[in-house]
Formats: structure tokens, sequence, C-alpha cells
């Protein structure tokens, strides 16, 4: 079987909901602390007033398999 393909892009506004939802499993498993919701991801990771770019991973079935800043 192949495996998925990996695409990988800048994180765009559709992305904010997926993205809070992977931070939200990282504060369930302890490894992190700070609290997200969609707006503190639009303002960190979509828009960040610094001109700080996130690109996201995302699979053939449009999963998120990771993010970086």
């Amino acid at each position: 079987m192949k495996p998925d393909a990996i695409r990988i892009r800048p994180a765009a506004g559709r992305d904010v909901i997926a993205i809070s939802e992977m931070l939200q499993q990282l504060v369930a498993a302890g490894k992190r602390s700070s609290p997200i919701d969609p707006d503190f991801v639009t303002n960190t990771y979509i828009h960040n007033p610094n001109g700080i770019l996130c690109s996201l991973a995302k699979d053939d079935h449009s999963s998120l398999l990771g993010f970086s800043r």
C-alpha cells in the first residue's frame, strides 16, 4: 500500500479549528499549559502581528499531521 502524500503549505483561516483541536490535545496530554481557543490560534498562528509564518502538514485526506511557526 502506498503511503499518503504529505503536503506542506502556509496555514490559513480555514485551518483554525484543526490547529485549535491539535493544541487542545497537547493540553490534555500535559504537553502544553496555555489556554487555546480559535481567537488565540487566529492571532498567533494565522495573523501573527510580527509576520511569523505558520506552516502545516496535511495528508491526502486533509488530516492535519502537524504545524510549526
